[in-house]
């Protein structure tokens, strides 16, 4: 795919979200070509949100290096374009169009100088990225995702948006209650607590996992609280959302952040399930006998074989790979 296809006009439309579905997805193929697209598209998003999509978050810009940039773009020389006056001249819509979107970026350009509350954006592309914010949240990002917030918390809450996945623990502050703004109007509200949210603007829900405390998980029309160990899913489409009953919820949602599974007594049967979902293979356990046997082990950044070895050895199974498949065998 060539960059000519991937213009100013076609990242905005991607941004407001009116592409189809196909032209979406090669948008996000683009991004992930090259580090040089990625941030041609962080550019163009910083002048996106400071345009208004985002009416209550304007952004920090070098007001002084934005408005050379903005006079940079207006040609001071003087040209004489003959019109040809028997015929329509089809320059004449596209020059008031262009000049149109001058004029917005002069005035957003003003708007920004005027306003006194600086927006900082967290993004992390190929590695997972950490940061606290100014009440002492901490924040863990993970890939290709994308958090904006204000450098101070002002007024009588805390409000920041995110685009992808990210692991909160939020400074607990029962004054300013702590909003996440997703995509779709869709939010997560807390007053101190730790959980995950994925929330890709592609995918067709949007999930939200509590490790400590309580959480409200919704839209204006339709919200759920959950507490610790439960699990949260939002339908993108028709806006619902719904407790789901996951016996492997906490672990594949925090598994990303530093590639480490901690178990503490759960059954075989569960941390296998838990395993094939974290490491996307099919484990059979094959020895009914061991199936609750309460499995209590540590693996930071191990394989999936190391994993299975370890479990194996420490409950008498043994291994074996078999049509791509693992099996948990009895060891007679």
């Amino acid at each position: 795919m060539s960059n000519e296809e991937i213009n100013e006009a076609k990242l905005i439309a991607y941004l407001n979200k009116e592409l189809s579905n196909e032209e979406m997805i090669k948008v996000d193929l683009w991004l992930g070509q090259s580090s040089k697209n990625m941030e041609k598209f962080s550019d163009i998003r910083k002048i996106w949100m400071s345009s208004g999509e985002l009416k209550s978050k304007p952004v920090v810009v070098d007001t002084d290096a934005a408005w050379n940039k903005v006079l940079g773009q207006v040609d001071t020389g003087e040209k004489v374009i003959p019109i040809n006056q028997n015929k329509p001249n089809r320059f004449i819509f596209p020059a008031i169009a262009a000049a149109l979107v001058l004029l917005g970026g002069i005035l957003s350009v003003l708007f920004m100088m005027n306003n006194d509350i600086p927006q900082m954006e967290m993004t992390s592309q190929a590695e997972v990225v950490k940061d606290v914010l100014s009440d002492g949240t901490e924040v863990t990002l993970n890939e290709n995702s994308m958090l904006s917030y204000p450098k101070e918390f002002t007024g009588d809450e805390r409000r920041v948006q995110l685009s992808g996945e990210a692991f909160f623990d939020v400074e607990r502050d029962e004054k300013k209650p702590f909003i996440i703004d997703l995509h779709n109007e869709f939010y997560v509200k807390v007053l101190g607590t730790s959980f995950n949210i994925d929330a890709n603007d592609n995918d067709s829900i949007t999930e939200v996992y509590v490790k400590s405390g309580k959480v409200e998980f919704g839209s204006a029309t339709d919200k759920i609280i959950l507490t610790a160990g439960e699990k949260g899913i939002m339908n993108n489409e028709s806006g619902t959302v719904r407790k789901v009953v996951d016996e492997t919820a906490g672990f594949k949602e925090t598994f990303w952040m530093d590639q480490t599974l901690d178990f503490d007594g759960e059954p075989l049967f569960e941390v296998l399930l838990v395993l094939s979902d974290v490491y996307n293979v099919e484990i059979i356990l094959d020895c009914e006998t061991a199936k609750n046997d309460p499995i209590r082990s540590s693996h930071p950044q191990e394989t999936i074989l190391e994993v299975l070895e370890v479990i194996a050895e420490v409950h008498h199974l043994k291994v074996n790979l078999k049509d791509g498949s693992y099996h948990m065998e009895c060891n007679d």
